[in-house]
């Protein structure tokens, strides 16, 4: 399976598990030109919540995104921002392994 496979499946599994926690998926694989997507975009109790889906295989959960994947993140959600002129959100990281959620949590950058 390639890599964007993999991505689409993974996504799927938060997507799902998203809702049965009153999540409400707006938007997913918002992209953003040269600073790649967002993979999840949704909302909860009137905040708009981006999500970032990461794999861990092998290796320490903190090392599953880099300091450049959270400056691309990071720009990717300041144009949405700016462009649906969005103040309540949050950031959240969703990590799963062998189908499983294995964390779920708010980061910021």
């Amino acid at each position: 399976m390639n890599k964007r496979k993999k991505g689409f499946k993974l996504e799927d599994i938060a997507c799902e598990y998203l809702k049965n926690k009153g999540y409400e998926i707006i938007e997913r694989n918002f992209y953003c030109g040269r600073y790649g997507e967002i993979d999840i975009i949704a909302k909860k109790e009137n905040q708009i919540v981006f999500i970032e889906v990461r794999s861990l295989n092998k290796i320490e959960p903190s090392t599953t995104i880099t300091l450049k994947k959270l400056k691309r993140l990071e720009n990717c959600i300041n144009l949405y921002i700016s462009k649906f002129q969005i103040e309540n959100y949050k950031i959240e990281i969703i990590i799963i392994q062998n189908k499983n959620i294995i964390y779920h949590g708010e980061i910021e950058i």
